[in-house]
């Protein structure tokens, strides 16, 4: 499943949403209180995956989409 799909189809349902990023952490159904990421335009992370692509960032490693755990389900 591609990340933009999965955010669309998860975000507006009543269960807990995995983050597309990480896959540990849910996201708030709110989408504003979420993180916005910094390298896939319009989708929604976590709070620590959004402090985690600063980081990255700053240092010069980013994690590319095909890392990113929901590639793989």
């Amino acid at each position: 499943m591609d990340v933009k799909s999965y955010n669309e189809k998860y975000l507006g349902e009543k269960k807990p949403t995995l983050c597309p990023r990480c896959g540990i952490s849910t996201l708030d159904k709110t989408p504003s209180r979420n993180a916005m990421s910094r390298h896939e335009q319009g989708i929604y992370i976590c709070s620590a995956c959004g402090t985690d692509e600063a980081m990255r960032d700053y240092s010069g490693t980013t994690l590319n989409i095909d890392q990113w755990v929901v590639t793989h389900w």
